[in-house]
């Protein structure tokens, strides 16, 4: 019941922030201020969901151009956690997502590739060069195509330096996205094949 009861709690924190968020213009500061509190609250009575209550804080911060705070919050959950690669990378893209908010790519993209360093084993990190491609798509096409091979190479590196694991099938998929994305047929149809002759 106690179990329910908390993630009852959290997902209502949820829903609320995901509310505030899409407006965040039009949110008194009270509000933001309650659902902080209410993560916080789970924070302190229920452990289990304490990382993901904390990432939220930390979206929640960005959201509220409170950058600073958020940074300091999420840098410090890291150094909390430092066994859960998972959390640790969801909290530096978060770190990366403020820089970017904040108007400094540069910065953010740095912060980016430090996840991909630092946390290449995790799902987020795999994602990461694709989220890359797309931004820099959306703004000059040259860029975005450089973007899309740099995306490539890593994902070759990855699927060539860690065989016959659930890392390679993962890179593997995220390269065919990439490759489907720029609607590079063959390349793809070649992929498949790949996988299918692999992962049988």
């Amino acid at each position: 019941k106690g179990t329910y009861l908390a993630e009852k709690r959290f997902w209502k924190a949820r829903m609320l922030m995901k509310w505030v968020i899409t407006n965040p213009e039009a949110t008194p500061p009270s509000l933001f201020e309650e659902v902080r509190d209410r993560f916080a609250f789970i924070i302190r009575e229920h452990p289990p969901l304490a990382k993901e209550a904390l990432l939220s804080i930390g979206g929640l911060l960005i959201h509220e151009k409170k950058y600073e705070e958020a940074r300091d919050l999420l840098t410090t959950a890291q150094s909390d956690h430092t066994n859960d690669i998972n959390f640790g990378a969801r909290a530096q893209f978060l770190i990366g997502y403020s820089f970017e908010k904040e108007g400094n790519w540069e910065r953010a993209l740095s912060e980016y590739h430090h996840l991909m360093d630092r946390y290449l084993e995790s799902r987020m990190a795999l994602q990461v060069p694709l989220y890359i491609a797309r931004h820099d798509l959306r703004r000059d096409t040259r860029k975005g195509e450089e973007s899309y091979q740099n995306a490539e190479v890593f994902y070759h590196r990855v699927i060539r330096e860690t065989p016959e694991g659930p890392l390679e099938l993962n890179a593997m998929n995220f390269l065919l996205l990439g490759y489907q994305e720029q609607k590079k047929w063959k390349e793809s149809l070649d992929l498949i094949e790949e996988i299918v002759a692999a992962y049988p």
